[in-house]
C-alpha cells in the first residue's frame, strides 16, 4: 500500500484523538498492514501511527524504538551502528568516514561506503548525508547527497545505492536537509529541514527526474 492510501484511510476516520491506537487501526482497515509491518518493517509501522496520529511517546513503546537511541537518527547524530545502516536482509550495510559538521552547527557529511555480503567495499559518494535507510527488500538504499547549487548554496539530493546493478543513482530535484523516515516500494517519505519550518514530503522516484547515475565499484 502506497504511503499516499495509509494517509488517505487515516484522514477518512472521524474522531481520531478520542480512541485507542487499537480501534484507529480498525476503524482505518490498516490494522494487518500494521500487524505485518511489526514483523517485517518497524519504520513503516511507525508511520501508520504516525498517520493515525499516535503521540510519539506511545509510538516508541509500542514500537519498540527506544528514546534515547533517537538521537542516532537525525541528520546531525549517527555512528555506524545504528540500524538503519543495516539492510533488512542483513547481508549489506552502509558505513560512514570521516563524519564531520558540514559547517559549525549544521549536519554531518562524510564518505559513504556500501558493505557487501562479502565484506568487499564500495565508495558512493565523497559527501554524503545521514541517516540512510534501506527499503524492505534489502536491495535498495536512500541516503542524502550533498552538492552546490548556483544561488542556492548548498543543498541535498537524494541519492539511491542500487544493489543488484551496483550503481548510485542521484535525483535532480534539490532539498535543504533530507531527514529519511521510510522507504517503501518506490516511493520514499522524508522531513525537509527538519529544524527550521519542516514539512513531511513524499519522493516518488517513478515520477521524479534523474541527475546522474555512478558506478560503484569493488
Amino acid at each position: 500500500m502506497k504511503l499516499e492510501e495509509i494517509y488517505k484511510k487515516a484522514d477518512s476516520v472521524d474522531g481520531l484523538e478520542g480512541m485507542t491506537v487499537n480501534e484507529r487501526l480498525y476503524a482505518s482497515g490498516l490494522i494487518e498492514l500494521f500487524d505485518n509491518s511489526m514483523k517485517h518493517n518497524k519504520g513503516f509501522a511507525k508511520v501508520i501511527l504516525q498517520a493515525l496520529k499516535v503521540d510519539d511517546k506511545s509510538i516508541n513503546s509500542i514500537v519498540g524504538i527506544k528514546e534515547k537511541s533517537n538521537s542516532t537518527l537525525t541528520p546531525w547524530d549517527f555512528d555506524n551502528e545504528s540500524p538503519t545502516a543495516f539492510s533488512s536482509n542483513g547481508k549489506d550495510r552502509i558505513i560512514f568516514e570521516d563524519l564531520h559538521e558540514i559547517a559549525m552547527g549544521a549536519p554531518l557529511t562524510g564518505k559513504a561506503f556500501w558493505i557487501n555480503s562479502n565484506n568487499e567495499k564500495s565508495l558512493i559518494n565523497q559527501s554524503c548525508g545521514v541517516p540512510p535507510i534501506w527499503n524492505r527488500e534489502g536491495n535498495k538504499c536512500a541516503i542524502p547527497i550533498w552538492t552546490k547549487k548556483l544561488f542556492k548554496g548548498t543543498v541535498q539530493k537524494i541519492g539511491v545505492v542500487d544493489i543488484e546493478n551496483k550503481e548510485l543513482i542521484v535525483f535532480r530535484k534539490a532539498f535543504e536537509v533530507i531527514e529519511l523516515n521510510v522507504f517503501h516500494g518506490n516511493v520514499i517519505q522524508f522531513i525537509n529541514s527538519p529544524i527550521h519550518k519542516p514539512k513531511t514530503l513524499i519522493f516518488n522516484l517513478k515520477k521524479e527526474k534523474i541527475d546522474y547515475k555512478t558506478e560503484m565499484k569493488n
